[in-house]
Formats: structure tokens, sequence, C-alpha cells
């Protein structure tokens, strides 16, 4: 599986031959990138090994990533 990010363009997961992609989860007011790659990272993979679905995968790591847009520095 590759996982690529495009910031606010979203992302896309290929897997087995396939693509999913996902739309960024706008946010009002951007603060801060720091973390917003750990965060997609981190969430996606703990998704996918809980549920083995690409689609809600994706779906969590971008909202995670738009919680940490919102603060300054990698965590709250």
């Amino acid at each position: 599986m590759i996982v690529a990010t495009f910031g606010f363009k979203g992302n896309v997961a290929f897997f087995e031959n396939n693509s999913n992609y996902q739309e960024a989860v706008d946010v009002d007011e951007i603060t801060d990138t720091t973390g917003c790659g750990n965060s997609f990272q981190a969430v996606f993979r703990i998704e996918w090994i809980h549920t083995k679905y690409i689609r809600e995968s994706l779906n969590a790591e971008a909202i995670a990533a738009s919680i940490v847009l919102e603060f300054i520095g990698g965590i709250e």
C-alpha cells in the first residue's frame, strides 16, 4: 500500500491495483501545519489495523489532520 498526501488537495491510497481518493477536510483557519503529516499517517495506520477499510481509514486521518491544523505545534 502507498498513501500519498497532497495537503489541502487531499490524499490518495494505492492498494491492490486500486486507488482511493479522499478530499481534505475544510477548516476555518489554518493555524500551523506542524504535525499534520504525522497525525495523518498515525491515524490512517491505526484505523487500517482495526478495520482493514481504506475509505474509512482515509476519512479518519483527514479528520485528524484537520484538527491538528487548528493549533500551534504538533500536539495540543
